[in-house]
């Protein structure tokens, strides 16, 4: 089990003591580190194995406790708003960044921060 994962399943078993207004850096880091690979595409949270799917349960737990974390806030979605506590994927980037993504993000489309898109998807 790596220190990523024990850190996860730590603060989970005590997710009543963790509050909006008073989380510890060691949790914020962790659940930033689970987010970003999920992002990234390295992590996530169920994936096929010998012909059957295989949740990541301390992965999970990272994604349920980020919930707990982070407080709703309003998003501009250009056409409407959205009230949500997780950043959107594609919010200010530049075309160079679009580029580097390798992927078509065609209008309305929505994407939060923490989902992986492949290149060439559209």
């Amino acid at each position: 089990m790596s220190q990523l994962e024990t850190t996860i399943n730590n603060y989970f078993e005590n997710r009543s003591e963790v509050k909006l207004d008073s989380v510890q850096e060691e949790l914020r880091h962790a659940i930033t580190d689970v987010i970003n690979g999920l992002d990234s595409g390295e992590l996530r949270v169920a994936e096929k194995q010998n012909n059957s799917w295989t949740v990541h349960q301390w992965i999970k737990k990272a994604v349920l406790l980020s919930f707990a974390i982070n407080g709703n806030k309003p998003i501009d979605g250009g056409f409407t708003s959205y009230f949500d506590k997780v950043p959107q994927k594609f919010s200010g980037l530049s075309e160079d960044e679009f580029n580097r993504i390798g992927a078509r993000v065609v209008p309305p489309a929505l994407a939060r921060q923490g989902s992986y898109i492949a290149p060439g998807v559209v």
